[in-house]
C-alpha cells in the first residue's frame, strides 16, 4: 500500500482522489481545523509520496480585489510545503495550486508542471489549476485529457 500525507488538506477534495485511486492519506495539519503547518515536521522516510495545495491566495487573480478592498494577504505557504517535502524525504510529490503560483523547488527533486482546466479531465468548469509533480528521477506525471471537450461553464468566484 502506497502511504501518501497531505499537505494543506482542507476539506480532503484532493486527498479523496488519491483515497480513489488506491493511495493510503494521512492528513497534516491545516488551519481549517486549527492545525499550524510552521510547526509540523513530518517524519523521514515514512512517505511514499507528499500531495497537497498551499493556499493561493498570495498569487491568484482575486488577490487585487483583497488588496484594493484594505484586507491582506493570505502568507505564501509553499515555502512551507518545500520544507515539509524535504523533511519526510518521499519518492515523489505533486503540488496543486493557480497558474502563477512558483512551482516548488525541494533540493534532490526534478520537477514537471501542467496545466489542467477540469473541462479537460472530464468536468464542468473552465477552472484551470496547475499540478507540479516532482520525483528524484525526473519522471513525468501522465494525464490522460479529454480528445474533445466541451467550453465549460464559468468556475464560481
Amino acid at each position: 500500500m502506497t502511504l501518501v500525507l497531505s499537505l494543506f488538506p482542507g476539506i480532503g477534495l484532493l486527498d479523496r482522489a488519491f483515497e480513489e485511486e488506491g493511495f493510503c492519506i494521512v492528513r497534516g495539519p491545516d488551519l481549517l481545523w486549527g492545525g499550524d503547518i510552521r510547526r509540523f515536521h513530518p517524519p523521514a522516510g515514512k512517505f511514499d509520496g507528499v500531495i497537497g495545495g498551499p493556499p493561493c491566495q498570495a498569487f491568484s487573480q482575486l488577490r487585487f480585489i483583497v488588496q484594493h478592498n484594505g484586507y491582506q494577504l493570505a502568507l505564501d505557504l509553499i515555502p512551507e510545503f518545500q520544507r515539509c517535502v524535504a523533511e519526510a524525504s518521499p519518492a515523489w510529490f505533486v503540488m496543486e495550486n493557480v497558474r502563477a503560483a512558483p512551482i516548488p523547488v525541494v533540493h534532490g527533486f526534478l520537477t514537471h508542471r501542467i496545466l489542467l482546466r477540469d473541462v479537460w479531465v472530464g468536468g464542468a468548469t473552465k477552472r484551470q489549476r496547475a499540478f507540479t509533480f516532482g520525483t528524484r528521477d525526473g519522471r513525468y506525471l501522465e494525464v490522460e485529457t479529454l480528445a474533445l471537450h466541451p467550453d465549460g461553464e464559468h468556475a464560481v468566484l
